[in-house]
């Protein structure tokens, strides 16, 4: 496990959309540059702004928000 956090950036609420696209591009950059097999993204506004990128990688991409909202919705 790899463990990624872009404590200098954030919070990217109330960024523009191209620099967080930017910053989370450069960090899945290096996280595909090291092998990783997934990535999990737990950030709302990552997964609000960047899901058509994340969509264009090449490895899963695990969006917990989803899997939770799937979780509950099985469960209840």
């Amino acid at each position: 496990f790899i463990y990624v956090n872009d404590i200098i950036n954030s919070p990217y609420e109330g960024k523009e959309e191209e620099v967080i696209n930017q910053h989370v591009k450069e960090k899945v950059d290096f996280l595909l540059l090291l092998g990783v097999k997934a990535i999990v993204v737990v950030s709302s506004a990552i997964v609000e702004y960047c899901s058509s990128y994340l969509n264009s990688i090449s490895i899963p991409v695990i969006r917990i928000d989803e899997a939770i909202i799937k979780y509950i919705s099985s469960e209840f």
